[in-house]
């Protein structure tokens, strides 16, 4: 199992099944604890939000218009 930050430089350590259930749970732990948080900023933050994906989409769909009338000038 590799890992993105580690205090060794091992790249793969086998972890057993009590270290695996550790880790599991210490996992399912820390996202029940920042769930609250980050539905809570989500909820704050929820108009700029769905501006900002209403804004990309329109970009997105401006972007891809242009590429088509680009080709059918070609």
């Amino acid at each position: 199992m590799g890992a993105a930050f580690s205090c060794t430089d091992e790249t793969d350590v086998t972890l057993t099944i009590e270290e695996r259930k550790q880790v599991s749970q210490r996992y399912a732990d820390t996202v029940r604890h920042l769930s609250p948080i980050v539905d809570s900023l989500c909820e704050v933050n929820r108009d700029a939000l769905i501006n900002e994906l209403a804004d990309s989409l329109l970009r997105d769909r401006i972007a891809d218009l242009e590429r088509s009338r680009n080709r059918e000038l070609k």
